[in-house]
């Protein structure tokens, strides 16, 4: 993930969206607000997460044998 991409994930997520959620909920205080704030940074990075994962090809067209195969002729010995 970039840097600007980063920043401004965190300024959406953790300055504009609770702003507008709290505007909407009518909440007042700015304990409300850092709440808020930190369930949005925390779902957002959650998904981020996982949606890299997820967009990894672990297997590559090969069996999960020839992968485990493949990882072992790769990884150095001590």
């Amino acid at each position: 993930m970039s840097g600007r991409k980063l920043a401004l994930s965190v300024m959406v997520m953790g300055l504009f969206v609770p702003l507008i959620l709290g505007y909407f909920l009518q909440l007042h205080t700015i304990g409300q607000f850092f709440t808020v704030a930190g369930t949005c940074i925390i779902g957002w990075a959650i998904t981020d997460l996982t949606a890299t994962i997820l967009a990894r090809p672990r297997l590559k067209n090969r069996s999960p044998g020839d992968a485990i195969r493949d990882w072992e002729r790769e990884t150095p010995d001590s």
